[in-house]
């Protein structure tokens, strides 16, 4: 069985929860699953106060980054493997951190 997702090798992306997202790029696909390899980044400008959202980073693809698998859930959701939910993928490359936590 296959499940419809839209991610291509080579796709920029972030996967997190609760507020995180980390960057990753895709470097394998396959019908039912999504392989990211972590990425790195570096920040340019520092958030301009305590949980302010205005913080600039720079990303690059990372040849050494930790390598991730994501399944692809019937209701299209691309979640991490092992996950109970949390974990999901999303397009272009982000870094946040929840400062709540």
């Amino acid at each position: 069985m296959t499940f419809k997702h839209n991610f291509a090798v080579g796709d920029n992306c972030n996967f997190g929860g609760n507020g995180d997202a980390y960057p990753c790029t895709v470097v394998r696909v396959t019908p039912t699953k999504v392989i990211t390899q972590d990425a790195s980044y570096d920040c340019v400008k520092s958030a301009s106060n305590y949980g302010a959202d205005d913080a600039v980073f720079t990303y690059n693809d990372n040849p050494n980054g930790r390598i991730r698998t994501f399944t692809v859930r019937k209701n299209g959701r691309v979640i991490e493997q092992g996950s109970n939910g949390w974990g999901f993928l999303n397009h272009h490359w982000l870094f946040k951190q929840n400062p709540s936590f």
